[in-house]
């Protein structure tokens, strides 16, 4: 076990810039990554099985028709821009692996979502339809592209018109966690 941070291994650690907010519409924003010129990836139909861990997030993401990987990330729960580090991996034998996992660490909780994935310069346009929670945009920015990460997510935002009340501060998975203890008083 590493006992400071300063010791673990960061060769494949990843930061981004991300953003995420509720929109009144998913139609509306693809016809807005469609209009600012950002290229259609495709739907992802995605499971998002979040573990409990002692510091940042881990989880399982499996996608239908593609596959699955292990994602451990840490990022700020504030509203606003917030910087991730993440590092991921594909999983060979995903069924296994959730019988470990599942059972050495328990599941915090399930994510269930349809993406529409969309690119625009060295930004990832997430439009997704959340079971449960509803519609979202979320931006990742990966540094290095020709503008600024924070010039880009400026830009994005006022593209897509993301005011404050409707940034989201939370994970997904909080989200859930906080719609499940709330329908359950």
């Amino acid at each position: 076990m590493y006992k400071d941070s300063s010791a673990v291994p960061t060769d494949n650690v990843h930061t981004n810039l991300e953003l995420k907010a509720r929109i009144p519409s998913l139609e509306a924003a693809a016809a807005t990554a469609h209009h600012c010129g950002a290229r259609f990836q495709g739907v992802l139909v995605q499971r998002d099985t979040y573990l409990r861990v002692l510091h940042g997030r881990l989880k399982i993401r499996e996608i239908q028709d593609v596959g699955a990987e292990l994602i451990y990330y840490i990022r700020d729960d504030r509203t606003g821009v917030k910087t991730s580090r993440y590092m991921k991996d594909p999983i060979q034998n995903v069924e296994v692996l959730k019988s470990i996992l599942f059972q050495s660490l328990g599941i915090l909780a399930i994510v269930n979502k349809r993406r529409h994935l969309f690119l625009y310069e060295n930004a990832r346009i997430h439009i997704d339809d959340v079971a449960g929670l509803g519609s979202f945009v979320e931006f990742e920015i990966v540094d290095g592209g020709q503008k600024p990460s924070e010039e880009l997510m400026q830009l994005l935002c006022h593209t897509f018109v993301i005011s404050d009340p409707n940034i989201v501060k939370a994970s997904y998975s909080d989200l859930i966690l906080a719609e499940t203890a709330e329908n359950s008083t």
